[in-house]
């Protein structure tokens, strides 16, 4: 959100979700580390 403020909420969630793999609902280091590096 903070790179685009009008990107909707459900869209953000939803990338959020795709991301998610433990269903945290966040996006810890190594979800994050495995979306970067494919």
């Amino acid at each position: 959100k903070a790179l685009d403020p009008d990107m909707p909420d459900d869209e953000v969630e939803q990338i959020i979700s795709e991301v998610d793999e433990d269903g945290s609902g966040t996006v810890d280091y190594e979800e994050f580390y495995k979306l970067m590096t494919g």
